[in-house]
């Protein structure tokens, strides 16, 4: 899929934790808030397809640090404290950046599982009612880690492609595509390239759902360490100790309002 690019790989130009040292700006161990806050600013983005990369670079840098700050001392933890995945989704609620009309579910498994992931991406792709021109998001926690993954729409085609954005930092030593817009029919409309930084998060995406589940599988066998692969091998998988399991995934879905 990579060869054919059905999938692309693309940095930005921050991450998570990049501003750990300016004030107020800090999103270390934030990504239970950034990866909710995308997909809330992705379905109410009037953008063809879907969020820009200034738009997520804004969630990390800027939207992400208030709505941290303010969660972890509701909760009474320190300043840079992991918040649990349903604590930082009810409180986007009670806010009003999430909605439970948009919320379409929650599902989980065995990330090797071929029925368990095949179930996240079917609800992803339709959404509500089975509405594929509708544009999705979800956060997809696995290995302690939480990303987005957001389905983008071309309305006049009904074209759709997929991103995932993970807000951890990656080392960039290449020249990247730095303008990525495109025209309502999902043609590129510039194409420049530029030495982006060292570190970067990640957009990785994903041009059919097919590409999503060879991309997401790519991205969680790559996460596992020796322990977890010794783990595997000895041990098959119960979802009474899934909460032990490194094959563990739990993914939220929302969709876009009519």
């Amino acid at each position: 899929s990579f060869k054919i690019e059905k999938v692309q790989i693309f940095y930005l130009g921050t991450y998570q934790g990049k501003l750990k040292y300016s004030n107020n700006a800090d999103s270390t161990n934030g990504c239970t808030v950034i990866a909710p806050l995308i997909a809330a600013v992705h379905l109410e983005s009037d953008v063809v397809p879907g969020i820009s990369d200034a738009a997520i670079e804004s969630v990390i840098d800027d939207d992400a640090p208030q709505v941290l700050r303010t969660l972890r001392l509701k909760l009474g933890l320190d300043s840079d404290a992991f918040i649990i995945q349903s604590d930082a989704n009810d409180f986007l609620v009670e806010q009003s950046i999430l909605t439970e009309a948009q919320f379409v579910g929650v599902c989980g498994g065995n990330v090797l599982n071929d029925g368990h992931i095949k179930a996240f991406l079917k609800m992803i792709k339709e959404g509500t009612n089975a509405e594929e021109n509708r544009k999705t998001a979800a956060t997809f926690f696995f290995h302690e880690h939480v990303v987005s993954i957001i389905k983008l729409v071309f309305p006049d085609t009904g074209k759709c492609w997929y991103d995932l954005i993970d807000s951890l930092p990656y080392e960039n030593d290449k020249e990247s595509e730095s303008c990525r817009s495109y025209n309502e029919v999902g043609e590129e409309i510039c194409h420049e390239k530029i030495d982006e930084p060292n570190d970067s998060a990640l957009r990785i995406r994903c041009k059919s759902i097919d590409g999503l589940e060879a991309a997401l599988k790519w991205y969680c066998v790559a996460k596992f360490l020796d322990e977890d692969i010794e783990y595997i091998d000895k041990h098959k998988w119960d979802e009474l100790r899934c909460f032990v399991d490194p094959r563990v995934f739990q993914a939220f879905i929302w969709t876009a309002a009519p």
